[in-house]
């Protein structure tokens, strides 16, 4: 959340700030540089006070020896044009109005209105400032009119120190900004990640974290209502698997027995009777065995945590351990694909998983079918485990229903099994956080597979070059048989 949050609010406060910044910065330098103009046309005016009577009288040197005086004071030259245009008197020998700019102003003074600069002073500008004011004889008439010029160098640098100013304002206005959105994000954020790791706790079964204590009241009026839910929902789970466990045990048990008396009189039955005793003996194991499928799809969730697996030393287990029952059902099953690759799973629920899918191959595919498992690399972060029979296969409507609880094809012919294999291994499957995918194969069969997130890399490097994990080599001892 943060890495989302943050540059978009330094985004848009950056915007802001660069808008403001721009608006501000060249009313800063237009008020310097009328700052500059108002206080040098007032220094001008009282010069002229000051050098008029010496003025009047021709007293040329006199009005040159206060010109230079008051620049060595000031550092603004100054220039007496007369009305004609001629250079009467100066700070210092030779200075005459230089560029257009200056002479345009003294033209205005000499009409008899202040000349002054146009624009503002940027702080690239190195040219000198200059005014020009009109100069009144005591007669009334005028006389001619007085250039002052000065260095802008003093207008440049207020204008860079304010400058600087707002810059540092404008700067630590977005540090704020940023502070306050990392606190503010991280004040949301932390009870979202605590709800986060409550939910995953609640669907692994695991301790659940306090979620209550921090964040906006918005939050943990949430995580209150998310904790109530948990609850209940555990003690529905509870009364759940309470009551699958007793229930089973309960059938399981008369069933056990029965089968044990059934046994019993097999002695004493005529021979016509025999084949219906056989039948009788093959429906209360398909009753046993629809018990234990129930009870496993009610459990079925992960019950331990991921770890980096071998997935092709798993795989080659679970074929060798499949073998037989393929061959007495006369199914080929061989294993594709040698490559290596390690994948992060709960190694458990994966084999689980594995075993559903090779019972259903080998089951409904028929005798004289082929079955192949398959491990291929999908891409750098997932590898697939694909189970594939050239059998029969399901039309489409029947790919729709094939994970659905009860559901059989049409292929069952031998009428076992409680139509909860594909249900149960797809919900072993949503629990470890993968999904089963089911797909025709052309001319007929079908692709039973799944993709499972792959180890790091630097896993793949490291788990090589040592033994296998010994939670995959066990899973080789395990018998096979339908789950």
């Amino acid at each position: 959340m943060l890495r989302r949050l943050l540059p978009l609010s330094v985004g848009i406060v950056g915007f802001v700030v660069t808008f403001l910044g721009a608006l501000a910065a060249p009313n800063i330098a237009e008020r310097h540089t009328r700052v500059a103009i108002v206080e040098h046309i007032d220094q001008t005016l009282r010069l002229m006070t000051a050098v008029g009577p010496a003025l009047w009288a021709d007293q040329a040197d006199a009005v040159g020896r206060a010109l230079a005086d008051h620049e060595a004071r000031t550092g603004t030259s100054i220039i007496v044009i007369a009305s004609d245009g001629t250079v009467v008197a100066s700070s210092r020998p030779g200075l005459v109005p230089s560029g257009p700019g200056e002479r345009g102003q003294v033209a205005a003074a000499l009409a008899g209105s202040l000349g002054m600069p146009e624009g503002a002073v940027w702080p690239w500008h190195r040219e000198p400032l200059a005014v020009a004011v009109p100069i009144v004889d005591p007669s009334g008439g005028w006389f001619g009119a007085m250039l002052a010029r000065w260095p802008s160098d003093a207008v440049r640098y207020a204008t860079m120190r304010d400058w600087s100013g707002l810059a540092a304002v404008l700067v630590l206005t977005v540090l704020a900004v940023v502070g306050v959105t990392a606190g503010t994000t991280r004040w949301i954020a932390l009870p979202v990640r605590r709800l986060t790791a409550a939910v995953r706790a609640m669907d692994q079964g695991g301790p659940r974290p306090a979620v209550a204590d921090s964040g906006p009241p918005e939050l943990r009026e949430l995580a209150a209502a998310l904790e109530d839910v948990s609850r209940r929902i555990r003690d529905q789970m509870a009364r759940q698997n309470a009551f699958v466990s007793h229930a089973s045990h309960q059938l399981r048990a008369p069933l056990a027995a029965l089968r044990l008396r059934a046994e019993g009189i097999a002695a004493d039955l005529p021979d016509r009777a025999r084949a219906e005793h056989a039948l009788l003996i093959e429906e209360i194991d398909r009753l046993a065995g629809i018990c234990d499928a129930m009870l496993a799809f009610a459990r079925a969730r992960p019950m331990e945590a991921a770890v980096d697996v071998d997935l092709a030393a798993m795989l080659d287990a679970r074929v060798a351990a499949w073998e037989s029952a393929a061959s007495v059902s006369g199914v080929t099953l061989r294993r594709d694909g040698d490559r290596p690759a390690w994948g992060r799973v709960p190694v458990e629920v994966l084999d689980q998983i594995v075993d559903v899918l090779l019972d259903n191959a080998i089951r409904y595919g028929g005798r004289g079918c082929t079955v192949a498992v398959r491990l291929q690399r999908a891409d750098r972060d997932d590898v697939d485990i694909h189970i594939v029979d050239d059998g029969p296969g399901m039309t489409p409507a029947e790919l729709a229903r094939a994970a659905k609880p009860f559901w059989s094809g049409r292929q069952r012919a031998d009428g076992r099994g409680a139509g909860l294999g594909l249900a149960i291994a797809s919900a072993l499957a949503d629990s470890i956080g993968v999904r089963l995918h089911l797909s025709r194969v052309e001319p007929h069969g079908l692709d039973a597979w799944i993709r499972v997130p792959a180890s790091s890399s630097l896993a793949d490097a490291e788990l090589t070059n040592r033994p296998q994990d010994s939670r995959v080599k066990a899973g080789a001892g395990r018998s096979a048989g339908p789950r």
